[in-house]
């Protein structure tokens, strides 16, 4: 069997018969739609190709992308503006320039909380040992 990368190269010399057995290969048995030009077909194969290799997509950006193709069909437009959600009592911790933030997710925004210093070297019972960390065990 040829490599991915030959099997790829080769899509663009397909004629019209070949590219649509290879359609119907890697979709399912469906029939190419007419009047997709060689180039979109093309692409399309490839896609699968690839996607069988590495396994696709996870199902949560399935899932997404199944949303916002239904969303464009019914309102002719998709709103990309939603971000992750965060729910309220989260807390966001980052340390930033040897400073760490908190900041606390409420129903209705957000609270800064005091910023903290970070110590510039760890505590004498953090600190690692020849051997990696030390860890105190009780007997």
């Amino acid at each position: 069997m040829a490599s991915l990368e030959d099997q790829l190269g080769g899509l663009a010399t397909l004629s019209p018969a070949q590219r649509r057995t290879e359609w119907r290969k890697y979709h399912r048995g469906r029939l190419m739609p007419l009047g997709l030009g060689r180039d979109l077909a093309s692409r399309a194969i490839a896609w699968k190709m690839q996607e069988r290799l590495s396994g696709g997509l996870a199902p949560a950006i399935n899932r997404e992308l199944k949303r916002l193709a239904k969303q464009l069909l019914e309102t002719g437009d998709i709103d990309l503006g939603r971000g992750p959600i965060l729910k309220p009592s989260t807390k966001l911790v980052r340390q930033w320039h040897g400073t760490i933030y908190h900041i606390l997710v409420l129903d209705d925004g957000f609270q800064f909380q005091t910023a903290i210093t970070a110590r510039s070297r760890p505590s004498p019972a953090r600190s690692p040992g020849p051997h990696g960390p030390v860890r105190a065990f009780s007997a």
